[in-house]
């Protein structure tokens, strides 16, 4: 045999041996970009979920934002009605004031004034009240002595 012969011999028996000592790793290479291939679409679809889930977050903050507005306004309106409450507190602070002062009014001034009026017409019922029975006893006697008088004058009037 030539060498030329030789040396592609040698050459096919080495690229046999190669092929089958690199056909596994050939193998477990397609194997990993294979799975490479996978992993980059769940990547992809990773993204697009998140992608949904920012404009989820946006909407959120949004609602946030919204709340806290609200919350603001309420307690705007809570300031509002306690500055409310203090002032009804006041104005009844001072109807307490005036209500005492009637009381001390009343005590001092008026129910006095009214036992001194009560006293003065108990005082003149009573002394109607014993003039009222004699009245009585006047009318009869009125009354008996215009009978003695209307007797007198035709006793007279026979007479003269």
């Amino acid at each position: 045999m030539t060498d030329n012969e030789l040396l592609l011999a040698i050459a096919d028996i080495m690229d046999r041996k190669m092929d089958a000592r690199f056909r596994p790793v050939e193998n477990g290479m397609q194997t990993i970009q294979s799975e490479i291939c996978i992993m980059k679409e769940d990547i992809r679809t990773m993204q697009g979920e998140m992608q949904g889930m920012k404009g989820d977050i946006r909407a959120i903050q949004g609602e946030m934002q919204d709340m806290k507005e609200d919350i603001r306004t309420i307690q705007s309106e809570m300031q509002d009605m306690k500055e409310d409450i203090r002032a009804i507190q006041d104005e009844m602070q001072v109807m307490h004031n005036e209500i005492h002062n009637t009381k001390l009014f009343q005590e001092n001034i008026l129910l006095p004034r009214l036992n001194t009026i009560e006293s003065c017409y108990t005082d003149t019922y009573e002394r109607y009240k014993k003039g009222a029975d004699r009245m009585e006893a006047t009318f009869v006697d009125t009354e008996l002595l215009k009978r003695v008088v209307s007797e007198h004058s035709e006793k007279l009037k026979k007479i003269s």
